[in-house]
């Protein structure tokens, strides 16, 4: 009889798991584009995207967005991407588990960011308290 139970909670897990994926991706991709968009000079998502596909329709955003704010963006993104691999891999080595945020002195600020929701707004949904963490890690 305990079988069901541990299925359904795998299951529910592992639901749970794809959930959180998903949010992350799309704050990945929402953050990405604002980076790409926001700066000293402010351009559009057209002006973006004709800097990324056709640079000589407009040279100057051309110019912001390939050499300055796409390198950025793709620096901070493998670099999550290579605090990730090494937290997994400094789990495998010392035996904790790899997705404890902890090793890497951030877990107290993404407590702090969702400590501070939860006093301002008790009955946040699940996705504003996610995102309270991140910001607080931000």
């Amino acid at each position: 009889m305990d079988l069901p139970a541990t299925r359904v909670t795998a299951q529910g897990t592992q639901g749970a798991l794809w959930r959180d994926a998903a949010l992350c991706a799309g704050l990945l991709l929402g953050l990405s584009v604002a980076s790409l968009m926001l700066g000293t000079v402010a351009l559009g998502p057209e002006r973006v995207l004709a800097a990324l596909l056709s640079p000589a329709s407009d040279p100057t955003a051309a110019a912001i967005v390939r050499n300055l704010r796409l390198p950025r963006l793709l620096l901070a993104v493998l670099a999550g991407a290579f605090g990730g691999v090494a937290g997994v891999l400094l789990g495998g080595l010392t035996g904790v588990s790899a997705r404890d945020p902890g090793w890497s002195g951030v877990l107290s600020l993404g407590a702090l960011g969702a400590v501070g929701l939860l006093v301002a707004a008790p009955a946040s949904p699940w996705w504003a308290i996610d995102l309270a963490v991140a910001a607080g890690c931000g």
